[in-house]
This record gives C-alpha cells, structure tokens and sequence, in this order.
C-alpha cells in the first residue's frame, strides 16, 4: 500500500502538470510536404488531444492522438509529447499528422516524465523527470537530456521543481528552484538565482526575456535577472476562490503574451493575451 504521503507527492505532481498542459511550444517550420515555412502552435486541447495552430491562417488542426507538453521539431516534421500514466506512461515521438507514434522512454508509477523540449540542432530531447524516493518519502526533480531515441539518457540538473524552458539557441536553461527563477547553462553549469519566485516559464522566440508566473501574477525579465516587470496582477478571487496565472505561450514576434487564468473548483480556462508590458490586454480563442 502507498503512503499518505507517496500518494500526496503524487497528485501534487499531478496538479502542477495539468497547469503544464497549457505551456505549448512555438516553432518556425522549415519546408515538408505538408507544411512550408508556417508559424504551428502545438498544444494540449480538449480531451488531452494534441492540436496543432497555424498563427497565420488561425485554423485548427486535431492530431487525433493525446498527450500533454507537445513541441514541434526545428523541422517541423515531428512532434515529441508526454503521457502521465501508470507504467504506461512516458516520452512519445511521432509525425507532424499524427502517424507513426513512438515511445522512446520507459515510465513508471515512481518515474513521471514531462514538457519535452528540442534542442535547437533537433539532435536532444531536454524533459523533466521525477521519482520517488522510498527512504526519504518524498518525489525527486531533476531535467534530463537524451538522443532523440531515447539513448544516452543523462541528468543536466537536479531541480525542486517541474517547471524549465530551454533558451531559442540552446545555450541556457530557465527553471524553478529551491528559491526562485534560476538561469543555468544546458549542461548544467553555472546557475543562479535571477528571481526570488518563479512557476511556469517561458522564453521569448527572440531569446531576450522570460515570462513566468508565481501562481497569480505575471512577469516578465531579462535573462540575466535585469527589467523585472510586473505584468498582470492577481485579479479578485471569483466564486469558485483564487484566480490563478499560468504561462502559455508568446506570440511568433516576441511582441505579445497568452496566458491562461483558472479558479479552484470547476476550471475556467480563460485565455487573455497581452502586449509584453501588460497593456492591451484582450481575450483570446484558439478555436
């Protein structure tokens, strides 16, 4: 039998993720049968569908396959995906139509696997991994690189939190710590605290801020911790309770921001997007 405690890491986990369903990957694909020099928008629709959105057409399209954190390959030829399941779950890769669905990583009850992410060369695969640990009772945090496959798994980090990004260049990584917003080379070197809090990132297309959020507000920064700015501040709780943020994605030009607000209780899902000094802010529908 599990713990209280076991089971208590474990949907806390599981509460964060889904915040995570909202945090998509931007990509500028390179030229394929299907798609030429599109700006595509994967995500985590309804359903736990993956969707893919074409900012320049704004239509719509349902892969037909679930799966949670998709991002496009600097290709756009194929999409890696997470599944949080029971022994089942794990880090997938498959066509940009959906065909061809591989899993290229073993999880397990004591091993969740998310937010996969390309290197820019498309050559790695960066994801976050926890596990639990028996002796401590407690789940264990860390990013992960691999080969596209799934070979050569190695740890880059061990972190206290499931949230990073990785830099448009590949150089650096974004993620939550023990005491805030860290910025830290890809090989794991050299971090630091840029920030005293920190939740959902994400880096900018042009690489020259971060947007994160703290659970109810947003910020914006600059990589190394200059031009902190708040952007949207903690509206008044509704009748279901507390207002919360999340990232989910800029715009192609690095000139605006979606984000995501949600109460406890029956989620709301309302989507805003805002220019990147927190003016002109606006509703916005994928669909």
């Amino acid at each position: 039998m599990l713990s209280w405690k076991k089971k208590s890491f474990f949907f806390l986990f599981l509460a964060t993720f889904l915040c995570g369903c909202f945090q998509s990957t931007i990509a500028q694909t390179r030229s394929t049968d299907k798609i030429t020099s599109e700006e595509i928008f994967t995500f985590t629709g309804s359903r736990d569908y993956i969707y893919l959105f074409n900012w320049s057409t704004k239509k719509c399209k349902n892969t037909r396959i679930k799966g949670h954190d998709p991002a496009l390959s600097p290709d756009g030829k194929k999409i890696v995906f997470a599944v949080v399941k029971s022994y089942t779950g794990g880090i997938f890769v498959m066509n940009i139509d959906g065909s061809d669905k591989k899993k290229i990583t073993k999880g397990s009850y004591e091993r969740v696997m998310s937010r996969p992410q390309w290197s820019p060369d498309g050559k790695k695969i960066f994801f976050i991994a926890s596990r639990y640990n028996r002796d401590k009772e407690e789940w264990i945090w860390g990013i992960y690189v691999m080969n596209i496959d799934g070979t050569e798994e190695t740890l880059v980090k061990a972190t206290e939190g499931s949230y990073f990004d990785l830099s448009p260049d590949g150089t650096k990584i974004a993620f939550k710590g023990s005491n805030g917003l860290y910025i830290m080379n890809s090989d794991g070197t050299d971090d630091k605290t840029i920030y005293k809090k920190s939740g959902a990132i994400r880096w900018s297309p042009n690489g020259k801020k971060i947007v994160f959020s703290d659970g109810w507000n947003l910020y914006t920064i600059d990589p190394d911790g200059s031009d902190l700015k708040l952007i949207v501040k903690q509206r008044k709780s509704s009748v279901f309770g507390p207002i919360g943020i999340c990232v989910w994605t800029w715009t192609p030009d690095s000139k605006k921001i979606i984000y995501v607000e949600s109460a406890e209780g029956p989620f709301m899902g309302r989507f805003w997007i805002i220019n990147t000094d927190g003016t002109d802010r606006k509703p916005w529908r994928w669909h």
